[in-house]
C-alpha cells in the first residue's frame, strides 16, 4: 500500500493538504506512550511545530486486505522530536483503512515501542 509511505513523507514536510486527504474525519491515533489524538490534534500539533518528523524509514510491512477495508503492520524507525524531546526510535505499527469513496482513507493508527526489533541494514 503506497499510502504508507506518502502518509510518512507527508509527516516529514508536515504536508497538510496531503494528510487531510489520508486521513479520515474520524481517524485515532494511540502513540507509544498510550495516549490518544484524533486527526484536528495531530495537525495543529504539526502546524505549531511541537511535532517535527525528520526521518521515518518503514520496513517489514505486511498488507492484510479485507476488501473495503485493510491493516498494514510494519516496523519504523523515526527520527524527529515532540516539544522538544526525541521519539521512539524503532517502533512497531498497526494502521487500519477503509475504502471510502473509492480512495483508501486511515481511520486508526497504533504504536508500540519495539523492544526486540533489530534495525535493518
Amino acid at each position: 500500500m503506497g499510502w504508507e509511505q506518502r502518509w510518512a513523507d507527508a509527516l516529514q514536510k508536515a504536508d497538510i493538504a496531503t494528510l487531510e486527504l489520508i486521513l479520515d474525519d474520524t481517524y485515532v491515533d494511540t502513540d507509544e506512550m498510550g495516549h490518544h489524538s484524533n486527526k484536528q490534534e495531530l495537525i495543529a500539533t504539526l502546524r505549531s511545530g511541537d511535532l517535527k518528523i525528520n526521518s521515518i524509514r518503514l520496513f517489514g510491512m505486511q498488507v492484510h486486505d479485507y476488501g473495503t477495508s485493510a491493516i498494514v503492520t510494519g516496523r519504523a524507525i523515526q527520527e524527529g522530536s515532540y516539544k522538544g524531546q526525541p521519539p521512539t526510535d524503532v517502533i512497531v505499527f498497526s494502521d487500519t483503512f477503509v475504502m471510502q469513496n473509492g480512495t483508501w482513507k486511515a481511520v486508526a493508527s497504533h504504536r508500540s515501542v519495539s523492544r526486540d526489533t533489530p534495525r535493518p541494514q
